[in-house]
């Protein structure tokens, strides 16, 4: 291979920082483009001596196995430090200022640098220069006057550790970033402290939550309507109006159970006991038909919405073994089912029980009595509005 001419000047070379750039009392070792451009991988080195014959014999073995920045002191080394992540430093001790021992720690502060190797470099062979050496921070040690088989052979040695060393920090973090996917996509479809317990291995069995109040939406019509649409259509609307639901269900403390083709259901007061749990509900009913209303005009679908809410005791718990379903059955869920099935487009349907809990925030209209499959007559109520000022 033929050596690349090597020259030293004051300017930027190579498309890489040089000292001289940085009003430093530094050198810049060049190497032609052709020459890099057949090199697939080239590491950055910074190389710090006071001496020019060390630089230029360090220039003259190197520079065609990497990109090379040079510095003749200690302040010029911190302050190109700064600005070039460098995958490897040699590092001359005896320089005027600061010597290569305080050099070091000083790298050691930098952020990018408190992993790359650093090499001393010294004429002083004894015991005492090697392991200060080691205590400022550097993992090898020269001897001076260098020889430069020992040079190559130990800067190979360490660019190939830290490459393994990045290589895992790498694998490491892909690790956290789909651990954290894992983890948020696990929150998404299951509460908190059932995700929480599912990680953990844990057991996880039914629970009976004896105050909770069950939503069901409906988009009237919405079958007929559908065929009128592409898929594509179809499910973008679909899309659209369940994301802001879901996004209701956050703002008012419900927990979405499922979506069951056209209709939306979700429960309030589940997570942890509360006694408001049937005002979240008819507050989240209410403000569910201002978004089918805006998606209707964006999207040119003509629906209503049908909600029916009922309120008391639910069972909860996981079902499946590879795909988790946490899901909810009693009594309560279903007559919640049939309010929204026997309700009217663009109103909300509660039975006595969820009215009986609201009455006094909320004005409600008598429906009277109606017949519900397995249940008889039951006193139910239309669900008009907040009289309170506001809403949420």
């Amino acid at each position: 291979m033929n050596t690349p001419q090597v020259s030293f000047d004051r300017s930027s070379a190579g498309g890489f920082a040089g000292a001289a750039n940085l009003g430093l009392a530094g050198l810049v070792a060049s190497t032609p483009k052709a020459s890099m451009a057949l090199q697939p991988k080239r590491y950055r080195m910074l190389i710090v001596d006071d001496a020019r014959a060390n630089l230029d014999l360090l220039a003259h073995s190197l520079s065609h196995l990497y990109l090379l920045s040079f510095a003749t002191s200690g302040e010029a080394a911190l302050k190109l430090a700064a600005n070039v992540p460098f995958d490897l430093v040699l590092l001359d001790i005896v320089m005027p200022t600061i010597d290569g021992y305080e050099t070091c720690r000083r790298l050691r502060q930098i952020h990018h640098m408190q992993n790359v190797p650093i090499i001393f470099m010294s004429a002083l062979g004894e015991l005492k220069s090697k392991t200060d050496g080691f205590e400022a921070g550097g993992v090898d040690y020269l001897t001076k006057p260098l020889e430069m088989a020992e040079v190559l052979a130990r800067v190979d040695v360490h660019l190939k550790l830290k490459s393994l060393v990045d290589t895992q920090k790498e694998l490491l973090a892909e690790l956290s970033d789909e651990r954290d996917r894992t983890d948020l996509l696990l929150h998404n479809i299951l509460p908190p402290s059932i995700a929480e317990q599912l990680k953990n291995g844990e057991a996880v069995p039914a629970r009976l939550h004896e105050n909770t109040s069950v939503v069901f939406a409906d988009l009237a019509g919405f079958t007929g309507v559908a065929h009128q649409h592409t898929p594509e259509e179809v499910i973008n609307f679909l899309n659209e109006v369940f994301s802001q639901f879901d996004l209701l269900s956050i703002r008012y403390g419900l927990y979405k159970i499922k979506t069951i083709g056209d209709c939306y259901m979700a429960v309030a007061g589940l997570s942890e006991a509360s006694v408001d749990h049937a005002q979240r509900a008819a507050r989240f009913a209410l403000e569910l038909f201002p978004v089918i209303e805006q998606a209707r005009k964006q999207m040119g679908f003509e629906l209503g919405l049908r909600v029916g809410i009922h309120s008391g005791p639910v069972i909860a718990g996981v079902i499946g073994i590879n795909k988790f379903a946490y899901d909810l059955w009693g009594d309560t869920v279903n007559i919640a089912s049939r309010m929204e099935s026997q309700g009217e487009p663009g109103r909300v349907h509660l039975t006595e029980t969820a009215h009986s809990l609201i009455e006094t925030e909320f004005e409600c209209e008598a429906r009277g009595e109606i017949e519900l499959r397995g249940r008889g007559k039951m006193k139910t109520w239309w669900l008009n509005g907040s009289k309170a000022v506001g809403k949420g």
